[in-house]
C-alpha cells in the first residue's frame, strides 16, 4: 500500500515538475536590438517635455513595420525614485522607427 501511494505521488510530482516552464514568454527585449527603439522613446519624450528616462525596456514586439514595447520610466532628476510602467506604440515611415504614441499600464 505504501508503495502505491509513493508511486502515485511521485508521478504527481514528476506531471508538475514536468510541466512547469512550458509557456513560451513574449519576446524579451534584452534578445533584441532596442537600441533605435530606446533612440526614437528619447526623442519623443524631448518633444513632448516629460522630463522622464527609460528605468527598463522589458517587452519589445515588432510586427512589420509597427511595434511596441513596454519600458518602465522614471523621472530624469530621479528625485523620488518613482517607477510607471509605460507603453510605446511605433512606426517605421522611411525606414526610422518613430513612437506614435504611448500609454501608461
Amino acid at each position: 500500500m505504501n508503495s502505491a501511494i509513493y508511486r502515485v505521488f511521485l508521478t504527481l510530482a514528476l506531471f508538475s515538475l514536468c510541466s512547469c516552464g512550458k509557456e513560451t514568454p513574449p519576446a524579451q527585449a534584452e534578445t533584441q536590438d532596442t537600441s533605435v527603439f530606446k533612440s526614437a522613446i528619447g526623442n519623443y519624450l524631448r518633444e513632448k517635455n516629460y522630463g522622464m528616462e527609460i528605468s527598463s525596456f522589458d517587452e519589445l514586439s515588432i510586427k512589420d513595420n509597427k511595434a511596441s514595447a513596454i519600458c518602465k520610466m522614471g523621472e530624469a532628476e530621479n528625485l523620488y525614485g518613482i517607477r510607471v510602467t509605460w507603453e510605446f506604440n511605433f512606426e517605421n515611415s522611411s525606414g526610422e522607427w518613430k513612437v506614435s504614441g504611448h500609454q501608461q499600464k
